[in-house]
Order: structure tokens, then sequence, then C-alpha cells
């Protein structure tokens, strides 16, 4: 939620009241057949998207006057989320996580052995990441699926981008970075631009986690 912050309280809105208001809400659809139960989904499909942007419609209409709702995010499974905004005219989100395991180095070609020690540490020595890729899509759920895009033909694309990274050493494997520093941001901009070749303008943004504390995302603006 956005709003400004109350002088007395140094909160937009109390979290325990946004959560009353939510729950609230989500009454008419926890533990229920969606299909079957609740009206919003008798004539659309109950897709992880439409969901979205069904609650984000829902939860924008108990809030305070003065709060506005920002976004919800609905979690199918600690890899598929959705993204919606509470008016219609905004295309919701499908984000899809990814893992692939690769080693890497971090050098500046050119410079000497010292000049990279002084710049990385260790990390001029090659050691590998498992990495968690979040490819999020943008775009008008289709009337009849619900889905922004099949996830079968999603998995299929990303697939095959990922394939040459999967268990290679990026600094040798892959001629993109045998010249080019294989970082975090490198990286991750390179899998933008491979996926906004095969994906077009659906594609929002990737966001790349290195490791629990180290993330990178691409998003073109």
């Amino acid at each position: 939620v956005i709003g400004p912050l109350d002088p007395r309280t140094g909160m937009i809105l109390n979290p325990r009241d946004l959560r009353e208001q939510v729950e609230g809400v989500l009454q008419e659809y926890d533990h229920r057949y969606l299909n079957r139960d609740n009206p919003d989904f008798r004539n659309r499909n109950p897709s992880t998207e439409n969901i979205a942007q069904v609650l984000a419609q829902r939860v924008a209409a108990v809030l305070p006057p003065g709060i506005q709702l920002e976004r919800v995010r609905v979690f199918e499974s600690d890899d598929l989320y959705a993204e919606a905004y509470p008016t219609a005219e905004e295309d919701p989100i499908l984000g899809r996580a990814y893992h692939f395991s690769a080693a890497h180095r971090l050098f500046v070609p050119g410079a000497s052995e010292e000049e990279n020690q002084a710049l990385f540490g260790d990390d001029t020595l090659s050691h590998g990441h498992t990495y968690r890729l979040e490819v999020e899509i943008r775009g008008r759920p289709d009337p009849l699926t619900g889905w922004i895009m099949d996830l079968s033909e999603l998995d299929r694309i990303v697939g095959e981008v990922l394939a040459p990274l999967d268990h290679a050493r990026l600094d040798t494997d892959i001629p993109a970075f045998r010249q080019q520093n294989p970082t975090g941001e490198n990286i991750a901009l390179f899998l933008f631009r491979e996926l906004r070749k095969r994906l077009g303008r659906k594609l929002h943004r990737v966001r790349l986690r290195e490791t629990e504390n180290n993330y990178f995302e691409v998003q073109e603006t």
C-alpha cells in the first residue's frame, strides 16, 4: 500500500489493521473450490493471473480513505507467482523461477593477476553458484485460459537459454564471457537480452539471485 505517513505512529497503515482487512476479503476464497463457490470465477478461469487481479481489486476497495493499493503478489508455489494492480487497465505480471548451476571467476580482461587479485580477491579463483533466475512476463491474460502465456512454452524458451550455462564454466565455455567479466550484473543482462529475442515485449524483468545476499535485476524502461 502507498500513502502518507501518520505523524503520530510513523506508519502508512497499521499492519494489524491491514491484515484484518485483507483476511476479511480472503474469507470468500480460502478453502473454497473457486470455480464453483466464488462468483468471480464462474465465467473466467481461476488462473494465478486472474486470482491476483480479482484480489487486487477487492483489497483496494476495503482500504481506508487516503490509502491506495500499489499491487498484490499471489504465490501459487515457491517458483510461480502473479502480481496485479488495482485497476484493470494495468496488465498483470507472471513470475516463474528457474535454477541452474555454473562456475566462473571474476577478472578484468587484459589486467594482470595481481591487479585482478586486488580488485576481486578470492573471486578471481574459479568457484560456483546455484543461481535462481526469476523471469517475469507481462500482458493481458487470454480470455479463455486466463494465462498471459502457456507455462510449458515459457519453460521451453527459458530452458533453451539456460541449457548452455548449466554446469558450465562461464568465462571459458560461454563466448559472451570470454572477454567480458561474468559478474552477476553481466550474467543478468545477458539473460535478459537472450530472452528478449524470444519473448519480445512480453518480457518484463529478470531477477538473478546469485546468493542469499546478492541479486541482480534487468528491466527495460
